[in-house]
C-alpha cells in the first residue's frame, strides 16, 4: 500500500511512497518523518499530508472557503452545536469527541475554556503573551483578576487553577503553566491535566488554545504534536473517553489549522 504524497514542480508531479515520505525534506530541511510516529503510521497508510513547507509560513490560505469563522461578530455560539472534526461510525473513534475550530474563542459558550500560563499564573488584560487573548481576560471582568489573586495564595506549587468564568460564555476558566521550549512532554502533560480536571469537576466539554504556540518558543509541529499526543494519552482509557463529550482545538491561525487538520488522523483516528 502506497502512502502518497503529491505535489506539483512546474509540470511535474511526483509521488512518493510510505518510506520514502518518512525521509523526505523540503527545500527548508524539514523532515516530514518529525510529524508522524512509526507506530502509527501504520493504520493511516491512505492518509496524505500537504507539502510541510507552506505550513511553516504564515500566508493567507483559503481556510475561510472550507471551514466557518467566527469573525468580528456579536453571536456567541454553543460549542454543543459545532460539528466534530468527522463522525465516525465506531461510536469509540476519538474523532467522535474532537472539534477543530478556526476562529476566537471569546465567541464561544462552554463549561471550561483553557487559559495557558506562567508559573506564577499572571493574567495581563493587554495579553500575556500566552494562549489566551487579553480581549478574552478582559470578558470576564474585574473579578477574576481580583479572585486570581487570592487562588495563587491558596494553590501554592500546583500546575492548575480552576476559577469561575465570570463575565465570559465559559462556566469555567482552567488556568496551567505552560512549559518552556523543547519541553514536549511537560506539554503533553499539560493536556492530559487538564482533561483529567475537566472530567473530576464533570465538565463536559472543554475548549483549547494550541498551547505553547504563544511565548513559550516551542516548534508549529511541536505544538500540534504534544497538543494530539496528549489526548490521545488521555482519551485512550475507556472511563476517559466517556466522561467527555466534546473537545475543541481552537486557534486563530491558518499554519496551525492546517497542520492540525492534516496530522489529526493520524494522531486521533483510532477506536479505543
Amino acid at each position: 500500500m502506497l502512502f502518497n504524497k503529491f505535489f506539483k514542480h512546474d509540470t511535474f508531479h511526483i509521488t512518493l511512497s510510505k518510506i520514502a515520505i518518512r525521509n523526505f525534506k523540503t527545500s527548508k530541511k524539514i523532515n516530514i518523518g518529525k510529524l508522524i510516529t512509526k507506530n502509527k503510521i501504520k493504520n493511516h497508510e491512505k492518509h496524505s499530508i500537504e507539502d510541510i513547507e507552506l505550513l511553516l509560513h504564515e500566508k493567507h490560505h483559503d481556510v475561510l472557503e472550507s471551514y466557518p469563522t467566527i469573525k468580528n461578530v456579536n453571536k456567541i455560539i454553543d460549542v454543543n452545536y459545532l460539528p466534530v472534526f468527522k463522525k465516525n461510525e465506531n461510536q469509540f473513534n476519538i474523532l467522535n469527541k474532537i472539534v477543530l475550530h478556526f476562529g476566537d474563542l471569546t465567541y464561544l459558550k462552554g463549561d471550561a475554556v483553557v487559559n495557558g500560563t506562567n508559573k506564577v499564573f499572571e493574567l495581563m488584560k493587554e495579553g500575556n503573551g500566552y494562549d489566551c487573548s487579553g480581549n478574552f481576560l478582559k470578558t470576564c471582568g474585574e473579578e477574576l483578576f481580583n479572585d486570581m489573586k487570592n487562588a495563587k495564595e491558596q494553590n501554592k506549587g500546583k500546575s492548575i487553577i480552576l476559577t469561575k468564568g465570570y463575565r465570559s460564555s465559559y462556566k469555567h476558566i482552567i488556568h496551567v503553566v505552560e512549559p518552556y521550549y523543547n519541553q514536549t512532554q511537560k506539554l503533553k502533560n499539560c493536556y492530559e491535566n487538564v482533561l483529567l480536571t475537566a472530567k473530576d469537576n464533570n465538565f463536559k466539554n472543554i475548549v483549547f488554545p494550541l498551547l505553547g504556540s504563544g511565548i513559550s518558543l516551542f516548534k508549529k509541529h511541536d505544538v500540534v504534536i504534544s497538543c494530539l499526543e496528549g489526548i490521545y494519552e488521555f482519551m485512550k482509557k475507556r472511563d476517559n473517553f466517556n466522561a467527555i463529550d466534546k473537545i475543541i482545538l481552537c486557534t486563530i491561525t491558518d499554519s496551525y489549522w492546517m497542520l492540525l487538520r492534516d496530522s489529526i488522523y493520524i494522531y486521533l483516528d483510532i477506536n479505543i
